[in-house]
């Protein structure tokens, strides 16, 4: 248990290293702009992989609740980010 727990602060911090990363090249400034870059990341680049789990046997349920924790975050990270930095 202490593994998935690491596991899951350490991709949250990668993950949030990477997206300061992009805001800063994209020049983000505003919760809007933020939010703006969230969802083409989650669109463009969570979206394909969730649906690709499919094959994997997943059910459809556990793939749309997986997409909808990742367009949260997508949507909440930067937007902190471009206000904050």
């Amino acid at each position: 248990m202490p593994w998935l727990f690491g596991g899951a602060l350490w991709s949250s911090l990668s993950l949030s290293f990477v997206l300061q990363v992009l805001v800063r090249a994209v020049g983000a400034h505003s919760l809007l702009q933020g939010a703006a870059l969230g969802l083409a990341l989650w669109g463009g680049l969570c979206v394909p992989v969730l649906l690709g789990t499919l094959w994997e046997g997943r059910k459809a349920t556990v793939v749309a609740i997986n997409a909808g924790n990742y367009l949260f975050v997508c949507l909440l990270f930067p937007s902190v980010l471009a206000v904050w930095l």
